[in-house]
């Protein structure tokens, strides 16, 4: 017998089939996104969860797809997000992945030796 009792939170975890292209992040670049959700949508996996944000990035509709503890408190601490440029750059501290995330297009400058 089909289960047709919709859940609590279907709606924003409905997954329509659409995929857009994730920001792919690389060591010490820095990547400018504009935000075009307010809030992210947590998709459950497994055991846990992950959240996708909605953006622009090189003029291009993407998305940023993360479970990254340190991506998504800097994004948190970025509210409200939706309209905002960021700048966001993937960085090893410690032998761990962290992230950077600053409000505004900021470009380091290159050190010059």
């Amino acid at each position: 017998m089909e289960n047709n009792e919709t859940k609590i939170g279907t709606w924003d975890n409905m997954d329509t089939g659409e995929r857009k292209p994730k920001v792919e992040f690389e060591l010490n670049k820095p990547e400018i996104v504009t935000i075009e959700c307010e809030e992210p949508r947590e998709i459950p996996w497994e055991d846990s969860a992950f959240y996708v944000f909605d953006v622009t990035h090189n003029g291009e509709d993407k998305c940023i797809s993360t479970s990254a503890w340190t991506l998504m408190r800097g994004l948190k601490a970025i509210s409200p997000r939706k309209g905002k440029t960021l700048t966001i750059v993937k960085e090893l501290l410690n032998g761990r992945q962290s992230y950077k995330v600053t409000e505004g297009a900021v470009i380091p400058e290159e050190k010059v030796e």
